[in-house]
């Protein structure tokens, strides 16, 4: 990969708002199949909830994020991809070729200080047709930080929406505003891993 490339491989890895990147079968769903550990020392207690919805959604079996950002002259266009199935994590930037890897172990905390903090619940929200629990959080990870808003669904305790805000010199996107969305259309989203996996030399990816 060259230096360009590595370099984007490392902020997309940053991308994902709360995002458990845990080894698991990728037939597995729910039941903590990834090996989540609840309610690790040192979160901050009023962000129960988020974090909790934030496992559920990382021991999905498989689920699609996608990325948009906001320009500077108010449009919001999109950014990339990150396809998650059991062990493997595909992500790309938009235009650019699929890379592949194993999912990464990040957790709720980060170098001792917890990932979300000040939690706040806002109200319920529609969003999508979805009905949501809307919540805000200042957010914080590998030195970059954010004030941070999610909605999770009522209906699976799953996230469906993220909007982050940095300030411009600390933005890894180029963007003040970062947006996620997540499909979790198993059908849909299985049939394009499988796609994927015939495509990529998996005997490369091993785990260790």
């Amino acid at each position: 990969m060259s230096g360009l490339g590595g370099a984007f491989k490392r902020v997309f890895a940053s991308l994902v708002f709360l995002l458990l990147f845990q080894y698991g079968s990728a037939a597995a769903d729910e039941g903590r199949s990834f090996g989540l550990i609840d309610r690790q020392p040192g979160e901050d207690a009023t962000c129960e909830a988020l974090n909790r919805a934030y496992e559920k959604t990382a021991n999905t079996g498989t689920y699609l994020i996608t990325v948009a950002r906001l320009n500077p002259d108010g449009k919001v266009t999109p950014f990339g991809e990150n396809l998650i199935t059991g062990r493997i994590l595909y992500f790309r930037r938009q235009g650019e070729p699929w890379q592949m890897e194993h999912r990464n172990v990040l957790t709720t905390m980060d170098g001792g200080a917890p990932v979300s903090r000040g939690c706040h619940f806002v109200g319920e929200e529609i969003v999508s047709g979805i009905l949501t629990r809307r919540y805000t959080a200042a957010w914080q990870r590998r030195g970059l930080s954010a004030t941070a808003n999610a909605w999770v669904s009522n209906a699976t305790g799953k996230w469906v929406q993220a909007i982050r805000e940095f300030e411009l010199k600390g933005s890894p996107f180029w963007s003040t505003k970062v947006f996620e969305y997540y499909d979790y259309d198993s059908e849909k989203l299985r049939v394009e891993s499988a796609g994927f996996m015939k495509f990529f030399d998996l005997s490369k990816h091993t785990a260790e």
